[in-house]
Parts: structure tokens; sequence; C-alpha cells
């Protein structure tokens, strides 16, 4: 055989012996081996940096499900409407994506009586509220992938709203309010805000709202102190801040969610508390009822205050850096 080059002829070698393969030996030497005995390296293929490896039939299925599960799970993008009163029966429509004919959809504590695919970006829900409060999870099933969303339905015994565009007044700077239930901000690094509405003296309710990071200024939230919190209630009668809230999160100190009130009463940042901590995604409610003021995080009471403000209130929103979302007024039944 020519050795001058690295090519080898077919008539050059043994072909009457089946289910051969060459391999080298260690000595550099071409020689024939049975194929069923050639095995693989064992190595982690999806871990491992060296080219020319092949991954083994596990690995590839490993592999397969990590694409197919990030692509194809159910994508929940809204829901119409998102809060009920508790005991009703009611439909809600779901938005989103990579729903199929066969999708189911499971509401913490509630009955569904029945699932319509509409298409693979909208089906349709009717459902019973259980007889408890609260912000409940909803797992969509699309009969390939099970995904479950947090906190995504209110049921609340009381009137809900939701600020719109036109509902906000007194506009600090230009914060983006065109999504309904939502003040962003539109600028880097400036304090922008608004006033939402007038709560009547002496009526109960609750003001709910969700904390979530500025593309402006990602992994930062202003410490919304310096703009006298994120959420104020104004007296009307003479202009002066009665109770104000803040989701505050600054780097280099950490963060947490805090509600004062004007007789010095303060939620506290205790570490041992939910509202301690980076405040991105935590839903935060003030509640007034029968004169008692309470403040949540996640559901989840974090102080009952003793002082009793009754009086008309105007409610108003500071942001700078952050987004405050999932705004939502409940007028109380009782």
């Amino acid at each position: 055989m020519n050795t001058n080059h690295n090519r080898i002829k077919v008539a050059d070698l043994e072909t009457n012996q089946p289910d051969k393969i060459l391999t080298t030996n260690s000595s550099g030497e071409l020689e024939f081996s049975d194929i069923n005995n050639i095995r693989a390296d064992s190595y982690n293929g999806l871990d491992y940096v060296e080219e020319g490896k092949a991954l083994d039939a596990r690995q590839g299925k490993v592999l397969k499900d990590l694409i197919y599960n990030s692509a194809y799970a159910p994508h929940l993008e809204e829901l119409i409407p998102n809060y009920f009163l508790p005991n009703e029966t009611n439909n809600v429509i779901i938005r989103g994506s990579f729903f199929t004919p066969t999708t189911t959809v499971a509401i913490e504590g509630q009955i569904i009586n029945y699932v319509k695919f509409k298409s693979d970006n909208e089906i349709h829900v009717n459902l019973t509220t259980g007889l408890n409060e609260g912000i409940f999870d909803v797992t969509i099933n699309n009969n390939q992938i099970s995904k479950t969303y947090t906190d995504k339905l209110l049921i609340n015994l009381g009137q809900v709203s939701s600020p719109i565009a036109s509902s906000w007044s007194n506009l600090l700077s230009t914060p983006n309010i065109s999504e309904e239930g939502s003040i962003k901000v539109s600028t880097n690094g400036i304090t922008q805000g608004a006033d939402w509405k007038i709560i009547p003296a002496n009526e109960n309710f609750r003001i709910i709202a969700v904390s979530k990071e500025s593309p402006f200024n990602a992994g930062y939230l202003f410490d919304a102190i310096s703009a006298g919190g994120t959420i104020q209630l104004i007296s009307t009668a003479d202009n002066t801040k009665k109770v104000w809230f803040m989701f505050r999160w600054f780097s280099a100190l950490g963060g947490n969610a805090r509600l004062y009130n004007s007789f010095g009463e303060d939620s506290g940042d205790a570490s041992a508390t939910i509202a301690y901590g980076p405040p991105h995604g935590k839903i935060a409610t003030i509640e007034r009822k029968a004169g008692i003021w309470k403040f949540y995080v996640n559901n989840v009471l974090i102080k009952s205050y003793t002082s009793s403000i009754n009086e008309e209130l105007l409610i108003r929103f500071r942001v700078n850096n952050q987004e405050v979302t999932g705004i939502k007024y409940v007028k109380l039944a009782t």
C-alpha cells in the first residue's frame, strides 16, 4: 500500500467479512474490528465542550425534551376578566399561545365547569368561584406540557376597578399609562406619576398592586422614599399625606415593601417577613375595613394598624425606574 498519502483504495482491504469497521490500534495501524464492539466515549454530551462528540440516545432525548418544553409550553398572556366575586358562575377568556383542542385548565380553589377551544391563542373557560377570597394560581395543560402561573385570578367580596388612560389626572412628567391597571416610567432616572381616583370617607376598600422592574434600568428599582412613596393616599381636605406605601429596591442595601401612616406607624422591614427583599413580582394589598388598616404582601398579613383614618383620600402614584402593574381598587361589600 502506498503510504505517501492519507487515502486508501477499497482494493487494498479485505472485503469478505461483514459488520467490520476500520479502527486505529495503539501503533497507529489500521485493523478490522467488529462493529458491535465499538462503544462511544462515556461523557455528558449536554455539558461537553470538545468538538466532534455525538449525543447518545439518552442525551438526545434530554436535549429534545429541553427544546420541546421551552418551545411548546402553554403561555398565559391575560385573563379577561381576572377578578370575580366569591360563589358565582361566570366565563373567563384566556389569551396566550400553544393552546390545543384538548387543553385543560385548573384554577386553584375554583370549579372548572367546561373549557372551549377557540384557537391556539384563545380558550374560553366557564368557572364557579369558591367561597374564599384571595389571588389564585392558574394551571394550563395543552395535553403535552402543563404550566402553572401564580396569582392570576382575584376573588374578592366587592366591586373591582382598574385605572385606564382616561382615569388618570395631574400627570407628573410623562408616565406610560397606556396599559389598563399599570403605570410605568417612560424615561430613565426621572420620577413620574399621576393621580387616579378619590376614596370616599369611611368606605371599606383594598388597593392591590404589583411591582415590576423597568426595562430602562433592569435590576434596579428606585428607593421610593425619596419620591414620597409609590402609592400615596392624600387627604382631600388639606392635601396632606395620610398613608404612603413603597416598593423599595436599591442594589447596595436590598429592599422591601413597606407601609407608613401619618401617625408614625411603620410596617417595618424586618428580614423575617415576606415584605423584605427585592419587591419584584410581589403583590401588595392596602386595606381599610371598619376603620382598621391592614397591610398584606402576597396575601400574608404584615401589619395591622391601630390608628383610624376614615376621611376622603386621593390615590396618587409615583414611579422611578420601576413599573407598577395589576393595580386594582376593590370596594368591599362588608
